[in-house]
């Protein structure tokens, strides 16, 4: 506990210049609702989607970072395929609905929508998981 503080500047970085150096095949997207969705964000607004459906302490090898900036935007910076030429344009619900449950699952105690029908899906596994600790 006492050596978070000098790790978190190690970690922010490593993570600084590992993106730097993909700068050319990783790029920002300003991502779009689908349809009738909304976007939601927790108390962990910023997840690598790559990590967020895996066991802890499972070594993660990729970086995608996954940010929601209102119901109806996001960012992500990633170099997958699924969201390249995506910059502005609607995504398809399931892969929304991905997004979405990629937050939930990193979120520690809350989570945040516009409205109550976006957290519906997701409220019967949040509710179910242990209290943070």
């Amino acid at each position: 506990e006492r050596v978070w503080p000098i790790l978190r500047y190690i970690y922010a970085t490593n993570i600084g210049c590992d993106i730097f150096r993909q700068r050319k095949s990783v790029k920002l997207q300003v991502l779009v609702a689908a349809p009738g969705m909304e976007f939601i964000t927790g108390d962990q607004p910023a997840v690598n989607t790559y990590g967020a459906f895996v066991p802890a302490r499972t070594e993660i090898k990729e970086l995608e970072l996954f940010y929601p900036v209102s119901p109806a935007r996001a960012v992500i910076l990633s170099g997958h395929s699924v969201y390249q030429d995506m910059h502005g344009k609607a995504l398809e619900p399931l892969r929304m609905a991905y997004l979405n449950q990629a937050l939930e699952r990193i979120a520690y105690e809350q989570l945040f929508a516009h409205s109550d029908e976006a957290l519906k899906p997701l409220a019967p596994y949040f509710c179910l998981r242990p209290p943070a600790r």
